[in-house]
Order: structure tokens, then C-alpha cells, then sequence
């Protein structure tokens, strides 16, 4: 189990422990390798697994601050809705891509990181569109 943010404006997962939570973007949560695994599929968690922030989770629980319990079960209704993340192929990222997902494609591709997190999302898209 690892500590992840939450990339997405909100998403539903499950805890360690089996209970059903709502995280909201920049949340830190503590998530099962398969609950993971599934964050990464629908984009809720970034490209690359974070380094954990312990200073973001509630001590003796475990469970972030913001957190909610979700009433119900099944898959969040949002599940199957553009991620903005690249696919395993290596297309260019969806336009609803967040800064960070276009910044790891152009680092990817060898644009120095640095310089890209000074730019803006504009000038991001405009280098990825010149990659082309």
C-alpha cells in the first residue's frame, strides 16, 4: 500500500480497509496495489506514482483529511469519461489533460522537465503540437 494524490476533481475508491471513499484533487490516499492500479487506468492519480507525503494524512487512520464516505456501491459514474491521460501507445494527451500529464508527455519525449513547469498549459500545447 502506498500513499498517492488524487489528479482528478474527484474520485471514488476503496480503502485498505474495505470501506468506500471520495477523494477530491490534491488529496493524498493510502491505496491498495489494485485500487492503484485503477486510479492510474482512469487517470484519477497521475502518470507516475507520487512520493508519499506523510504530512497529508490523518495520524493513527490513515485516511486523508477531506475525505467522504460514499453511500452505495459500484463503479463512480464517471468511470468511463476521458482521463486526459495519454494511452500505453503513446498518442498525444486528450485537450483535458492537466499540466502535470502534458508536462510528463513532453519530458518523455526529451524536453527538459524544469523548463517545461515554467511554462503554461498554452505553451505546452503549442510545443506538443510542433512535435507532431
Amino acid at each position: 500500500m502506498t500513499v498517492h494524490v488524487i489528479t482528478a476533481a474527484t474520485w471514488e475508491y476503496v480503502t485498505p480497509a474495505g470501506k468506500r471513499r471520495r477523494a477530491f484533487f490534491g488529496d493524498a490516499v493510502e491505496l491498495t496495489d489494485d485500487e492503484a492500479e485503477r486510479g492510474f487506468k482512469v487517470g484519477a492519480i497521475g502518470v507516475d506514482p507520487p512520493v508519499a507525503d506523510e504530512s497529508a494524512v490523518i495520524e493513527g487512520e490513515g485516511e486523508p483529511e477531506t475525505e467522504a464516505v460514499i453511500e452505495g456501491e459500484g463503479e463512480p459514474e464517471d468511470a468511463n469519461e476521458p482521463t486526459g491521460q495519454p494511452d500505453p501507445a503513446g498518442d498525444r494527451p486528450a485537450r483535458i489533460a492537466t499540466k502535470d500529464v502534458l508536462v510528463d508527455w513532453l519530458s518523455a519525449r526529451g524536453f527538459d522537465r524544469a523548463e517545461l513547469d515554467a511554462q503554461t498549459k498554452d505553451e505546452l500545447w503549442a510545443l506538443i503540437d510542433a512535435t507532431d
